[in-house]
């Protein structure tokens, strides 16, 4: 054999295994595309999903820690939490829309009927 010949052979066999390397790689990718990353995305955003769930049920628990302007909610999993930097203004914006959709504390109807009967009494005379 000579030296063009044993040349040619070689960049045949190279070649050659390119392809089946491509092939072998877009095979590797097409699997990873369509088995592993939905089930990989699916559950990153269930498990976020879960994360903010519980951070905000500790929210509403009173479940957490205030570090000078930051608040801290632990979430569902005791080793990430939430930290938010929270200005006077957004915390009172905070509580009163938490204080909008609670229901009236019997003391404060007992108050507010109290207020009512002076306001009535003082009405009168």
């Amino acid at each position: 054999m000579n030296e063009e010949m044993i040349q040619a052979q070689l960049e045949k066999v190279i070649n050659n295994g390119k392809e089946k390397l491509k092939s072998a790689i877009d095979d590797i990718i097409a699997e990873t595309y369509t088995d592993i990353l939905p089930h990989a995305c699916f559950d990153t955003e269930f498990n976020i999903s879960y994360r903010a769930e519980g951070a905000i049920r500790n929210l509403i628990e009173g479940r957490f820690e205030i570090d000078g302007d930051y608040l801290r909610i632990p979430c569902s999993t005791g080793d990430i939490s939430v930290r938010v930097k929270l200005s006077t203004s957004e915390y009172d914006r905070l509580r009163k829309s938490l204080i909008e959709v609670m229901p009236q504390c019997p003391k404060d109807v007992e108050i507010e009927s109290l207020k009512e009967q002076l306001k009535q009494a003082y009405e009168r005379y």
